[in-house]
């Protein structure tokens, strides 16, 4: 249903608030990998950039009556009641969620088998689809570095390879500098001389053992710290979750999944040799170094339910026992509150690591600090920005709590900032301010206890309760505080007005009556794009790196100096081939919802693409999560819209674009807004002729694929064709399980079914329910075998349900990806791979050839 730990969204990531931009090192390490993927990015947000303009001939509709004599396959109806709230429901497909049942793969291979004998007809227009997209795309390409501790850090990506490198470089020795010493000093004085710093490290080493890489170092020589391409053999899927190198550049902590479920396995690799350190943690969601390149604080996820829920500390080469109480269990170090504290239980094993092999971990038994009980809630761990602190994040979709550590005492207790209370949430991140101690000063923190769309506050670290909250920037009822980082000299603000997002920076060194009077907004021109903070690892650094793209403008690094207001391009994604913007007009519209609420629309077409209601179009949606669906360049996309098509993305309800209010007005018992929204913004681009039903395809993703099924059922006339990825149809069979991934942590968006007026509000939008006998349009669904956000089953059962209703001849085909997760394939080349075969059927039903 979502990300790491979060929502069904089509970024593939958890965010703490769905309208802020990423802000980690692991997360930009992450983004700058994926070669033609947006930011925020998955089968609802990477393959959804799609519209073109061009393009002759007519091609070949792979409906029922296109050409292939072959029968769909038929599900088997086994009938299974259910009875709630004095209603009945007859459910005939539930056998499909049996995924170790030999007849589940069989169904779904035959279905898949079916849509490639469908789309036979296509093959080459796939070909020629892919060819094209590849052509745009520097396959051996290089990330804009970014500077962290003294190095360097980059991915690049080579023709061929389907991953990222992720690598290094010393900084200094490439501007003949050296630190060496310098660093060599301070690090005895923190830990004693180079005998102790042996005696006490993880994994002592001899100087002959470290001499080749200090010499590589000392040359800038490229280090490379993970090859994904390496890691992928013998996998059908890989990606990276975790990303963290210690304070001493030494050791690296990462997570990948090598299944597309998003179940992440932590290890922890020596630099200086190359080795992997004796530790394996299963299931594991963030992480954080302490200080002292020791302690590594990780966060586990139940094995059902994928909630985020336990935080535990390992120290690396530690022999000592655990903490125990006089039964034996695990005391937890953290003050008691109920229900939120682990009990200390009887005969309690602990968390024990793994070694590579397999084997025991043969070191201290890890210490878990915290079990959050509440299962509405998950939890992270993260470093400030400073350094200085960890935080413990813990929040649902509409509270939060922080606890804070100096990461100079990873042996001590996480102190709670403010106890949780229903409808407040904060974040916070650390300023050492004027304090000569690194971990003194305040911590800002970004509250909606004043509004619905934030405000930021600073208190001393020394006692941060809330009434000790002083304001420093007021809440703006239109502009949305999506999120902070703090630098030495300046703060970073990433805001949204109007639909759009902003950046502001607020300059700590200058005198001014109030913060905002101290800042400047950085402008940008175009009426749609996205612009997003960027890679700012190091709290010291004087300009602030963020990124810039529009539906005509490719992906942009761009540097601000604080100090002069200027800005430097860094990089712009390169689209090979005679790619001009000029060619193409980019507009933002407003459409009135039948409530008189203003619906905001991107829209992007070639200019000689006429408005006269004769051209393709190809609508995307997804409102939900306060996710923000971003206005984002896509090189693939324009191998519709150079065949003529307009492409464009209805903001409805539900989403983030205007803040956490239009969040509200689309969640629980106002869902229905957000369909109705797509709907008006259906029919206000008809009427402005900009298309017309007989040639308008809708896309969504995950939630975004709940939003395809909802206004099919409810005017399936609007629409000509349906691309539908990874789709939550089967919402009240979904939410009335609560062992499934994430259902209990989604009453908060959706409602609780086991209440009855919830259970009717569902039942009156979801598309697996709402099925009825009637013509449909052509449609594509896809899925993945691996997926934990939306299982398999939705999908798949959705379609075998279909199937025995439509009344249509109309094409429907159900795609499962038997390989790979929510976001689908992993390798880029095998995602142009699924792109093509999309595009291939969506241009195929519209009558537009090669």
């Amino acid at each position: 249903m979502c990300p790491v730990q979060g929502e069904r969204s089509p970024s593939g990531r958890a965010q703490r608030d769905a309208n802020s931009a990423p802000k980690t090192f692991t997360k930009h390490m992450t983004d700058d990998s994926k070669i033609e993927r947006v930011a925020y990015s998955l089968k609802g947000s990477g393959k959804e950039h799609r519209g073109e303009s061009g393009g002759a001939g007519r091609g070949t509709s792979v409906g029922s009556a296109g050409g292939v004599g072959m029968q769909a396959p038929v599900a088997t109806r086994e009938p299974v009641e259910h009875v709630i709230h004095g209603d009945r429901r007859v459910d005939h497909y539930a056998w499909l969620k049996n995924r170790k049942g030999p007849r589940v793969k069989e169904y779904l291979e035959a279905e898949n088998v079916y849509a490639d004998a469908m789309m036979k007809s296509t093959e080459g227009f796939q070909e020629k689809l892919y060819q094209e997209m590849l052509g745009r795309i520097q396959q051996t390409d290089l990330s804009v570095p970014y500077r962290l501790r003294g190095y360097l850090y980059y991915t690049r990506t080579e023709e061929g390879k389907q991953y990222a490198v992720y690598c290094r470089r010393k900084e200094e020795a490439a501007r003949g500098e050296r630190r060496g010493a310098r660093e060599e000093e301070a690090t005895e004085a923190r830990f004693g001389d180079r005998a102790d710093i042996a005696r006490s490290s993880a994994v002592p080493l001899r100087r002959e053992e470290t001499a080749g890489r200090e010499e590589a170092d000392a040359r800038g020589e490229e280090e490379v710290l993970l090859d994904l391409n390496e890691l992928a053999v013998g996998h059908t899927f890989m990606g990276l979750g975790i990303f963290e190198v210690s304070e001493d550049n030494q050791l690296l902590a990462y997570a990948t999944d090598p299944t597309g479920y998003r179940q992440y396995r932590l290890e922890v690799k020596d630099l200086r040799t190359g080795g992997l350190l004796p530790l394996r943690v299963e299931r594991v969601t963030s992480a954080a170094w302490a200080a002292d390149n020791r302690t590594l604080f990780y966060v586990t996820e139940d094995e059902v339910t994928k909630r985020s829920n336990q935080l535990w500390r390992h120290v690396l080469g530690d022999q000592r026992p655990v903490p125990s109480d006089q039964k034996g269990g695990i005391k937890p170090p953290l003050q008691e509150e109920q229900g939120t504290e682990r009990p200390a239980l009887e005969n309690d094993p602990g968390h024990k690591n793994r070694a590579a092999e397999g084997g025991p971990y043969e070191s201290r038994t890890d210490e878990l600090l915290y079990e959050e009980r509440d299962e509405r809630f998950r939890m992270d761990v993260e470093k400030s920005r400073s350094g200085a602190y960890l935080f413990l994040v813990v929040n649902s979709h509409t509270t939060s709590e922080v606890r804070y550590l100096r990461a100079d005492r990873p042996e001590g207790m996480f102190q709670l900032v403010e106890e949780r209370e229903d409808e407040h949430e904060y974040y916070l991140d650390h300023h050492p301010g004027s304090a000569g101690d690194p971990a003194g000063g305040v911590f800002f923190i970004r509250t909606n206890s004043g509004g619905r769309t934030y405000r930021l506050t600073t208190a001393s670290v020394e006692d941060p309760a809330r009434s000790r909250w002083h304001e420093v920037v007021p809440n703006r009822p239109k502009v949305m505080l999506a999120g902070m980082e703090a630098f030495r000299t300046h703060l970073l603000l990433f805001e949204r007005e109007d639909g759009l997002p902003y950046l502001r920076v607020v300059d700590l060194t200058r005198e001014a009556p109030t913060a905002l009077a101290a800042s400047t907004q950085i402008e940008f021109s175009e009426p749609a794009y996205n612009a997003m903070m960027g890679t700012n690892p190091e709290f010291d650094a004087g300009f602030v790196r963020f990124q810039y793209e529009s539906f005509i403008t490719p992906r942009s690094v761009y540097d601000y100096d604080v100090r002069t207001g200027g800005r430097i391009l860094r990089k712009q994604q390169p689209v090979l081939g005679d790619y001009d913007p000029t060619e193409y007009v980019s507009e933002r519209l407003h459409v009135t919802a039948k409530d008189g609420t203003q619906i905001p629309l991107s829209v992007v077409r070639r200019r000689d693409t006429l408005r006269d209601g004769n051209a393709p179009m190809l609508l995307y949606g997804y409102g939900s999560y306060g996710f923000s669906m971003p206005v984002s360049f896509s090189s693939n996309r324009l191998s519709l819209l150079d065949r003529g098509m307009v492409y464009a993305i209805a903001h409805v309800r539900g989403g983030g674009e205007l803040g956490k209010p239009w969040h509200d007005a689309g969640r629980m018992r106002q869902k229905m807004n957000t369909f109705t929204d797509f709907i008006a913004s259906t029919e206000h681009l008809i009427a402005k002729r900009y298309t017309s039903s007989e040639r308008l395809v809708i896309e969504g993703g995950s939630a975004g694929g709940l939003l395809m099924g909802a206004v099919t059922n409810m005017r399936p006339e609007l629409f000509h064709v349906v691309v539908s990825h990874v789709p939550f149809v089967d919402v009240l069979n979904t939410m009335l399980d609560p062992s499934l991934p994430l259902t209990v942590g989604e009453y908060e968006e959706w409602g609780n079914p086991q209440i009855e007026e919830d259970y009717f509000y569902m039942k009156g939008y979801c598309p697996y329910t709402n099925l009825t006998r009637k013509a449909y349009p052509r449609m594509l669904v896809k899925t993945a075998l691996n997926d934990s956000q939306v299982m398999y089953w939705e999908p798949a059962k959705y379609v075998a349900k279909l199937r025995t209703l439509k009344t249509d001849g109309n094409a429907l085909l159900l795609k499962t990806n038997m390989g790979a997760g929510h976001g689908g394939a992993s390798g880029r080349y095998d995602y142009l791979r699924e792109i093509a075969f999309d595009y291939a059927f969506l241009l195929g039903e519209l009558g537009i050839g090669e």
